[in-house]
């Protein structure tokens, strides 16, 4: 295979960064406040607060719509225009979540057509406190083939590093007629992410 060009490396090493840190599941930072929702005043199936309810539990998807908006916030804030074609399931119980992505997200760059496709899955356990997931116990299998001018590049092990050192935080969430709308982080602030039963 030919070897890279130093630019196209540090391209694909960012793209790298930006599907591990903004797609992968809930990370980053709470947002200022979660929207609160009426509790849910009875006793519940697994886990509960005083802002979310159990909404959480199920198996989810985040859909192409969604995924796309996201990626264009994150565009936006980045100075970007990043395409997404693709899902993510996100599975959760009472106490741990698995993260299942199935999805192309590519970005023009230095006159080359840079894309990555993301499979695998992250999973882990969870806690909830006055509306937050805070994650804990996060083992990542991500696989990713990053293509930067027609040349592949695999940077899955780019990313088991970079969620090494970045492991998944907190996130807020709220609920909205029974699913989980999640604040996933992008640069400079949050972005709202319905999650649709699947």
């Amino acid at each position: 295979m030919p070897a890279l060009r130093p630019a196209a490396l540090l391209t694909a090493l960012a793209l790298a960064g930006v599907l591990a840190l903004t797609g992968c599941a809930p990370g980053g930072g709470p947002a200022e406040e979660p929207i609160p929702t009426e509790p849910d005043g009875g006793e519940g199936d697994g886990l509960t607060t005083e802002i979310g309810g159990p909404c959480l539990i199920g198996d989810w998807t985040i859909d192409e719509s969604e995924m796309r908006s996201f990626y264009e916030a994150v565009g936006e804030a980045s100075g970007m225009e990043i395409g997404v074609t693709g899902s993510t399931r996100l599975e959760i119980d009472e106490s741990s979540y698995q993260w299942l992505p199935v999805y192309t997200i590519s970005f023009p760059a230095g006159g080359s057509e840079v894309s990555g496709d993301v499979s695998g899955s992250i999973r882990g356990d969870y806690t909830v406190a006055e509306g937050v997931i805070t994650t804990v116990n996060d083992v990542s299998d991500i696989e990713a083939e990053v293509t930067v001018g027609g040349i592949p590049f695999d940077a899955s092990g780019i990313i088991e590093g970079i969620l090494s050192d970045h492991p998944i935080n907190s996130a807020s969430y709220h609920c909205e007629e029974g699913a989980p709308v999640i604040d996933f982080p992008i640069p400079g602030g949050t972005h709202p992410v319905r999650l649709v039963e699947r």
